[in-house]
């Protein structure tokens, strides 16, 4: 068994890394939201994960066997939580959002969907807030805007929804 000198070693050369040392940057489309309204909600995101990807397999019969080899990328969902804010601010841009893709009423977008899509940045802060690694969701849109949990026996508590952010790719610096 390793000694625990070897633990301490690693641990002070990289550094433990610290669940809530991140940022999330959004981006909406144009007539969505200002550069500022975008960067107070970004501030009000509580919880996410990295995002995931999944490499599928090709399974190859042959001589009573099956081998696996890699198949394809795809990129799961995104869920990331906000924190509720009284006037509904950051809540109603993110069903705008979605309305600009599928208006409720007309069942019709507002625009072309290119101009629609955008893109997302996540990064991951050291305890000095220098940015580890950055993750950049390609071609974000909005599938599902979360509801607000009403309640009038909460207590002690705030409003929280959650919005599902799908894309068409995650890089990161190692991606290429």
């Amino acid at each position: 068994m390793p000694a625990i000198s070897n633990f301490r070693r690693v641990v002070s050369a990289h550094g433990i890394g610290r669940q809530y040392r991140w940022r999330v940057n959004l981006s909406f489309p144009n007539g969505v939201a200002t550069a500022d309204e975008t960067r107070d909600a970004s501030l009000t995101a509580i919880s996410t994960a990295t995002p995931k990807s999944i490499l599928g397999e090709v399974l190859v019969p042959w001589g009573g066997r099956e081998f696996p080899f890699p198949g394809d990328r795809k990129f799961e969902p995104l869920n990331i939580t906000f924190i509720g804010l009284s006037d509904d601010f950051n809540h109603s841009m993110f069903e705008a959002w979605s309305e600009a893709f599928n208006g409720s009423e007309s069942n019709t977008s507002s625009d072309d969907f290119t101009n629609l899509y955008t893109d997302l940045t996540m990064d991951l802060l050291d305890s000095e807030d220098n940015v580890v690694k950055t993750y950049t969701l390609k071609n974000c849109w909005p599938q599902e805007v979360g509801e607000l949990t009403l309640d009038q026996t909460s207590q002690d508590t705030y409003q929280q929804f959650s919005c599902i952010l799908r894309y068409f790719s995650a890089t990161n610096p190692s991606s290429r």
